[in-house]
């Protein structure tokens, strides 16, 4: 079991590594996926029952090497087993560039705001490699790293949640 789970990782990293150049590898590094894991902060607004704040999501963390390109946030509304995309490509063409899949780097950080405490609550990340979804991320909060995929929020939960996240998008300079 683990040695085929050892080998879906393997191949999932050469399949990434070709969609992104492969050879190509521009200087400086990029976090491949799965290595971040962000911590919620407290917000000032909403409370909870008990009338603490509800924490934000993280600030994302781009790679030391990467140039900032645009970052914002956004809050999806998901019924059970619905999805939320986001392109980073669309937002970052929205800001005014149009980096390579080489050069290319969106960090997101997510937090569930409703229900909190986030009890029973499952949501996963996803990206469509080769026509079958892979999970990058699940929790009710963390950080993750991804290059120019379309990335997928879907609540794999039988509750309805709300779930703010922040993200940067970044490149390597020319």
């Amino acid at each position: 079991m683990i040695r085929a789970a050892l080998a879906v990782l393997a191949l999932s990293t050469l399949v990434l590594a070709i969609a992104c150049g492969g050879d190509d590898t521009p200087s400086g590094t990029i976090s491949p996926i799965g290595t971040k894991s962000g911590a919620p902060t407290a917000s000032a607004e909403p409370t909870t029952a008990n009338g603490g704040p509800i924490p934000a999501p993280a600030e994302p963390t781009l790679d030391e090497a990467v140039t900032l390109i645009t970052s914002g946030d956004a809050t999806a509304e998901l019924g059970p087993g619905e999805i939320y995309p986001f392109d980073p490509q669309a937002i970052a063409e929205a800001a005014g560039s149009t980096p390579s899949c080489d050069n290319f780097q969106f960090d997101f950080t997510w937090q569930v705001q409703d229900p909190y405490p986030p009890a029973n609550v499952t949501l996963q990340w996803q990206i469509e490699r080769s026509g079958s979804d892979v999970k990058v991320a699940e929790g009710p909060s963390g950080e993750q790293s991804i290059g120019c995929d379309t990335i997928d929020l879907v609540n794999t939960g039988s509750g309805t949640i709300s779930v703010a996240v922040k993200y940067k998008i970044g490149g390597l300079g020319p």
